[in-house]
């Protein structure tokens, strides 16, 4: 391989600068949470897909109540229409019960391009998405790569450093023989 590997400190398994890369693209919290908003808004897109199909909705409501000289029963909700009035004077007072269900169902025919226009918004979302992860991908590639050579030069510097030491301690190892055996410098 062209790339040198990097030993840290004293580990004995190097790691190449592909190594940690691949490792910071798969596993790196900032990266997982770009590719999980590119999920939801591959979502967005079929939500908004399906947010054109015809919708059928069903209601049902079952009331109880007295008219008490008003029209309808005291809970109308939705599109149900009321069930509960009086029929007679004498039934004002009297308690009616009344059940009934409605199915309904609606589809826009014409929005005037609403329909395209939401869809490619969604579709621009994700086109986003996906830029900005490949942005933060190769900014992160980017800081790696600097560390990665940043500590490569500098154990390059200490491996020089050392084998400098060495020199000179063995130089110094000699001088202290010559002078040990009555040698005298000049």
């Amino acid at each position: 391989s062209l790339l040198p590997t990097l030993l840290l400190f004293s580990q004995s398994k190097p790691y190449t600068l592909t190594n940690l890369v691949d490792s910071a693209q798969n596993y790196l919290p900032v990266i997982m949470q770009k590719k999980a908003l590119i999920g939801a808004a591959n979502a967005r897109v079929t939500d908004t897909r399906h947010s054109f199909l015809p919708q059928l909705k069903f209601s049902e409501q079952l009331s109880l109540g007295s008219s008490n000289s008003l029209e309808g029963s005291y809970f109308g909700f939705g599109i149900t229409p009321s069930t509960s009035g009086s029929i007679r004077n004498q039934n004002n007072d009297a308690a009616a019960t009344g059940n009934m269900a409605v199915l309904y169902s609606e589809y826009e025919l014409a929005n005037f391009g609403l329909t395209a226009a939401k869809l490619n918004n969604a579709k621009a979302y994700v086109s986003l998405e996906e830029t900005d992860l490949k942005k933060e991908q190769y900014f992160i590639s980017l800081n790696i790569a600097k560390l990665y050579f940043k500590i490569l030069k500098n154990q390059y510097r200490l491996n020089a450093d050392k084998q400098n030491l060495e020199r000179y301690q063995s130089i110094y190892t000699v001088i202290q023989a010559l002078t040990r055996s009555g040698i005298t410098a000049g």
